[in-house]
């Protein structure tokens, strides 16, 4: 995957720009998925809540938690999503697959 010096550079540039704006849903999107790739699904998980807080209206987001969700409550959390933004076509897509 990543050396050890551009995991943390990245998520060090990825903070940093989280806390300068935080309510820009791309930023907190790819936040989560460096932490799929670098194998953390916890700290994806984490960031996951933390951004659907900060964007509750992002399909994206909602689409890629969707996704994150194990099988039994992907159900669940489309129902979610379906609530928050009914006809964005992330949300559509996510739950169609």
């Amino acid at each position: 995957m990543f050396s050890i010096g551009f995991e943390t550079k990245a998520r060090s540039i990825i903070e940093k720009a989280r806390a300068i704006i935080p309510k820009i849903s791309s930023i907190w999107e790819e936040s989560i998925k460096l932490e799929i790739k670098c194998n953390n699904p916890k700290a994806a998980n984490l960031l996951m809540s933390k951004a659907l807080q900060e964007c509750p209206q992002s399909g994206k987001l909602w689409a890629l938690a969707i996704e994150l969700e194990p099988k039994y409550q992907k159900n669940a959390r489309s129902v979610d999503a379906l609530k928050k933004c009914e006809h964005d076509p992330y949300v559509m897509m996510a739950i169609a697959k």
